[in-house]
């Protein structure tokens, strides 16, 4: 009896898998966040949420994101101001990392790519992508493989790891029965001798919960994220507020200085 209910498990995830083929459900993920005329329309996303790590301490942050020019992240911490963030230079042709921790610093620092670790480097090269890497992925130098099926939190998913021409690999758990994302992790990041260098497998995870629509497109309200430090791996709870899109974005946030308005 035993070997008949695994034979009929088999044959049933086989049945759930083949004959979808990855574009399918790719074609099937981007239709269930908005389609792509709603996600190809989105030029910027205004967030503001909270964290909650581990150690009980808590954030206070706004996102302010322009597609392939800006990605910005403004906290108060103990109520204190710092930043983080990404952006393209004047003439596009390279992205500038700043940070400033208000824990320790005096004031904003531009990250020099040879003192980058593994994961700020992971950073600099995720591009500033509103629609995802998934969205038009093969035109943007990316090839998708489907790994099989997973089980998140007892949920059916397909795996799909997507591989760039040069840069982090991303991998993507996508709900078999709803087709959005509810977990994704992004692998390594390219050395400066143009080496491709991998962390840890635990890094760079990310689950997505709490779905809601925002004139049309769906966002994951709360978020779960494994994060590396000194101590080890520490989770961090996310939990957005209100989300905002195609808002005009302040251009004194391209400047690294602190945002006094959080």
């Amino acid at each position: 009896m035993k070997s008949l209910i695994s034979l009929l498990f088999l044959l049933s995830t086989a049945q759930l898998i083949f004959p979808q083929a990855v574009d399918d459900i790719i074609e099937k993920n981007i239709k269930a966040h908005g389609g792509r005329e709603r996600l190809a329309a989105v030029r910027t996303i205004f967030m503001e949420g909270s964290e909650r790590s581990e150690d009980y301490y808590s954030i206070v942050f706004n996102n302010t994101i322009e597609q392939d020019k800006l990605f910005r992240t403004d906290v108060r911490i103990f109520g204190k101001r710092g930043f983080v963030m990404r952006k393209r230079n004047k003439d596009l042709s390279a992205v500038e990392c700043w940070v400033f921790d208000p824990s320790y610093m005096r004031s904003p620092k531009k990250l020099q790519d040879s003192l980058m670790s593994i994961g700020e480097r992971r950073w600099k090269q995720t591009p500033i992508d509103i629609a995802g890497a998934l969205y038009n992925y093969k035109a943007k130098g990316y090839t998708a493989e489907l790994e099989g099926l997973d089980s998140i939190k007892g949920t059916g998913c397909y795996k799909i790891k997507l591989t760039p021409l040069n840069g982090p690999v991303n991998l993507y758990w996508i709900n078999a029965n709803n087709y959005l994302v509810v977990q994704e992790q992004t692998i390594g990041a390219i050395g400066e001798d143009g080496s491709f260098e991998k962390a840890g497998s635990e890094e760079g995870v990310q689950s997505f919960s709490n779905f809601r629509a925002v004139e049309g497109i769906q966002f994951p309200f709360s978020a779960v994220q494994l994060f590396k430090t000194a101590k080890g791996f520490e989770l961090i709870d996310t939990y957005y507020t209100n989300i905002e899109i195609n808002k005009p974005v302040d251009k004194r946030l391209y400047e690294p200085k602190i945002n006094r308005k959080l």
